[in-house]
């Protein structure tokens, strides 16, 4: 077909974290789709458009999310191949000339090891392919560590929580917390190095968000990539100081903006306001008597759960620890499933006994997305009612909008200011890093191990955009994607987070030249 007449398509992938699946992803499709679902050039010629299209594997979930990394990234690989082949076999007029790849939590690693693939032992499909941005939420790139230095936490719940994670979440905990053992290096090592770090560095973009608050999970030092971290050496004391100047204003669909902090404002002598004794009892009472309640129910639970998990994981991935052993061989088993000529729509998938018939799941992965994409669409006018999950913090900032609509807003297009405005973010937030940073003078290194300063030097060799965000959340883990989905329950604030990447992105495209 002549060039003019192919529908360039940018395809954006969209991966998951620990114990999840593709629905949770969902949240975030739909309102990067109405920000960037169709993207005019800047020419202004309205047949000059470039569509996206979303892909969310669905072979990952819940218990298989326990098989470490490397085979997480494998079955994700045999999925996104297959994907790519079949939508250029089927849509003879269009051509995927993008690719960005978003991960969530340990989804950014299982990303990063996807596109060290992806570019190297797959490059046949993804030859004509540009790695156009590359973006990870919340993402543990230094593993998980606990640095609290109180006692109760430094001499029991820390080592307590670290057994737990490395022990009770299979493979990927033992990962995770960087003690997985063997002839090779520790995986989270490895991908700073070699193809992974050469397909990372291929992309035009990266961009890191990282929550300062209510993110149990993954702390900020290690979703930001650095060795320092304000929120925990200062006991989360601190008052927040927010971003003035956001780009695009005009285009968030309510009067909350996205509360990014802005570190270099950040002092030891600036504490947040004190809360009232009311909001002190109430949190004394849930934090002394009601937590711990849960807890003694809860964990007998959880670790059995998990146990079993960590048990169905193990026994799953017999076939696969045996090859991993011999990376030739690995290598060579995996590429036999990807089907790298004309018959991959023939092969069956056993990769661990968990890749299953591709040609019946690409059905069911259609349906499901068909439908989640039906549903969202039907939720266009859920309105917030009362505000986000309150973490029991007045911090005096903007007030939450009764009447905030989700996916509403006709996206406009972006005037010579906007511009200006994003080249000055994407400038200051490209260098939060550089060590004459204030931020970085002020507060104090933590004590990371050879590993993690390896992992930290090599991923600072390539630009980030670095985002630290605000989400105001019991559970800002869960909220800065909106991971329960785009209702009246939904942080404003989470939301509003998933708005500005999205814009984000728009910007990025819309001012690329190619």
């Amino acid at each position: 077909m002549n060039d003019s007449q192919t529908k360039n398509k940018h395809l954006v992938v969209l991966i998951h974290g620990l114990w999840g699946s593709f629905k949770h992803m969902n949240s975030m499709k739909s309102v990067f789709n109405e920000k960037f679902g169709k993207i005019h050039k800047t020419d202004n010629d309205l047949n000059n458009i470039e569509e996206t299209i979303f892909f969310a594997p669905i072979q990952n979930t819940l218990f298989k999310t326990f098989d470490g990394i490397e085979i997480i990234g494998y079955r994700t690989l045999v999925e996104l191949c297959h994907f790519v082949e079949n939508f250029h076999k089927q849509n003879r007029d269009s051509k995927i000339i993008k690719i960005s790849v978003v991960g969530y939590s340990l989804g950014g690693l299982v990303a990063r090891f996807v596109i060290g693939k992806c570019f190297t032992e797959c490059k046949d499909i993804f030859k004509d392919i540009k790695p156009f941005v590359f973006i990870t939420i919340a993402s543990p790139h230094l593993g998980i560590q606990f640095y609290d230095k109180s006692k109760l936490n430094s001499w029991i719940l820390n080592p307590l929580k670290r057994f737990l994670g490395s022990t009770f979440l299979g493979k990927s905990g033992r990962e995770l917390f960087i003690i997985d053992s063997g002839s090779r290096e520790p995986i989270l090592v490895r991908l700073c190095q070699n193809e992974y770090f050469y397909a990372l560095s291929l992309f035009q973009h990266r961009i890191l968000i990282a929550n300062v608050k209510n993110d149990r999970t993954v702390a900020f030092y290690t979703a930001f990539i650095t060795d320092r971290d304000p929120f925990i050496e200062s006991g989360n004391t601190l008052r927040y100081f927010f971003e003035c100047n956001i780009p695009a204003e005009d285009s968030y669909n309510g009067t909350i903006l996205p509360r990014i902090v802005d570190l270099n404002r950040l002092n030891f002598k600036d504490k947040a306001p004190t809360k009232d004794e009311k909001i002190l009892i109430q949190q004394w009472f849930l934090y002394r008597i009601i937590v711990p309640i849960i807890v003694i129910i809860f964990i007998p639970f959880a670790v059995v759960i998990n146990m079993c998990g960590s048990l169905y994981s193990y026994i799953g991935t017999l076939k696969y620890r045996k090859l991993s052993t011999k990376d030739k061989q690995l290598s060579a088993f995996v590429k036999e499933k990807i089907a790298l000529s004309n018959t991959i729509h023939d092969f069956v998938g056993d990769t661990c006994d968990s890749i299953i018939n591709e040609s019946a799941q690409k059905n069911k992965y259609m349906n499901a997305n068909e439908d989640d994409l039906a549903l969202h669409k039907s939720q266009n006018t859920f309105v917030l009612q009362g505000g986000d999950e309150d973490d029991s913090e007045d911090d005096g900032d903007t007030t939450i909008s009764s009447d905030l609509q989700f996916l509403s807003k006709q996206v406009p297009y972006m005037t010579a200011n906007d511009v200006e405005m994003w080249k000055k973010f994407i400038d200051k937030y490209s260098h939060n890093m550089d060590l004459s940073e204030e931020w970085l003078k002020t507060f104090h290194k933590l004590p990371i191990d050879e590993n993690r300063r390896k992992i930290l030097r090599n991923l600072s060799k390539v630009d980030w955009i670095r985002v630290p965000i605000y989400v105001k959340s019991i559970n800002a883990h869960s909220g800065v994607i909106a991971r329960r989905g785009l209702n009246k329950n939904t942080p404003p604030t989470g939301y509003a987070a998933l708005e500005f990447l999205g814009l984000l992105i728009k910007y990025l495209l819309e001012t690329n030249e190619s």
